[in-house]
């Protein structure tokens, strides 16, 4: 199971395709499999969120954040562009 782990790591991390795994990780097919089912179960929510809620516990903090940071892009716009625009207050211009 752990090397499955880590082959899911490894195609996270590099961003690589399946089909270029390294032999050393069993076959592509049973990783993805391992994959698709997790996703679908929800274990990677579970794992994450444990995750968090320890790492917060050992900072002396909440389990559970109170806030967060969105972070978005703004995109400068023509005048004719019919697409809703605003100001970006930190970037201080107009844009959509």
């Amino acid at each position: 199971m752990r090397n499955i782990l880590n082959a899911i790591l490894y195609i996270s991390r590099t961003g690589a395709q399946w089909r270029y795994l390294p032999e050393k990780y069993p076959p592509r097919s049973t990783v993805f499999e391992y994959f698709s089912q997790w996703q679908k179960d929800g274990t990677w929510d579970l794992m994450n969120n444990t995750l968090r809620e320890s790492v917060r516990l050992q900072s002396v903090r909440q389990s559970t954040p109170t806030a967060s940071i969105i972070d978005s892009q703004t995109v400068k716009s023509t005048q004719e562009s019919s697409i809703a625009s605003g100001y970006d207050g930190g970037k201080k211009n107009q844009g959509s």
